[in-house]
């Protein structure tokens, strides 16, 4: 689902026209085709026509069902038919920069980038070709929008991640200390160096442990590193965030 506000579905309905039950000045068949171009999407499938078959009924259900990331390539798609398509011919009539076309791309632009910025937090170097190569697929993952296939290859990131801060910290670890111990280890460091002031801070660290055992249990049984069904996209993009979040966290400190 993507997270549009009430303000961002109304400036969408009045720059698309949807008030009439119409997008823009699209047919059936133009509509379905920019829908099909910009997400391989098809519009007119029954999974969005719970609101009613109307291509702004339609626009309706497919924001309340699709990702950020997928809405945010069809908003594109709608902003340059908008400015370079539509409004060229009525130039004399129609302010191809106006508020509602502006208030469009930053919703788009919004969309686009609230997942991706999560791939930031996976940005540490360690050195090393397999290190290097496993970043990639991440962040390539999460900009594509896949955080279901990305908790898989992140939890053996981590467990990585941890063993080089260990490592470089001179805490021994056995080869098999899963990764909830892992950071338990590196926990237990931070405070041992006193580095960590709030009693709250170190409360978190606590619960990170127990998150992790549990993100463990999710790569073994809800991802693709077995045969499994795997964890349905919002979950999967939750998961994403807080592990990412722990190691910023982490990164900040060894700055």
């Amino acid at each position: 689902m993507a997270t549009l506000s009430f303000i961002d579905k109304q400036t969408l309905e009045n720059v698309l026209e949807m008030g009439s039950g119409y997008v823009l000045d699209f047919t059936n068949r133009s509509f379905q085709e920019i829908v099909i171009d910009s997400t391989g999407l098809d519009i007119y499938s029954e999974k969005y026509q719970d609101h009613g078959t109307s291509k702004a009924n339609l626009l309706r259900s497919f924001w309340t069902k699709e990702s950020n990331q997928t809405v945010s390539k069809l908003l594109f798609a709608f902003s340059y038919y908008w400015r370079n398509i539509m409004v060229v011919p009525m130039r004399g009539h129609v302010n191809p920069e106006s508020k509602f076309y502006k208030g469009l791309l930053i919703i788009a632009e919004r969309l686009r980038d609230e997942i991706s910025e999560h791939a930031d937090a996976i940005d540490t170097n360690f050195g090393g070709e397999n290190f290097d190569k496993l970043r990639k697929i991440i962040r390539e993952l999460i900009e594509s929008n896949k955080p279901d296939e990305a908790i898989d290859r992140l939890h053996t990131y981590m467990i990585m991640f941890l063993r080089k801060l260990l490592d470089k910290h001179k805490v021994q670890v056995n080869k098999n200390t899963p990764l909830h111990s892992l950071f338990g280890s590196y926990k237990n460091k931070l405070m041992q160096a006193k580095i960590i002031e709030a009693g709250m801070t170190e409360e978190i660290l606590k619960s990170s442990i127990k998150l992790l055992e549990k993100y463990s249990h999710v790569r073994n049984n809800h991802s693709l590193a077995h045969a499994n069904e795997i964890l349905n996209y919002n979950e999967s993009l939750l998961i994403f965030k807080v592990v990412a979040s722990t190691i910023e966290f982490v990164e900040s400190i060894e700055r």
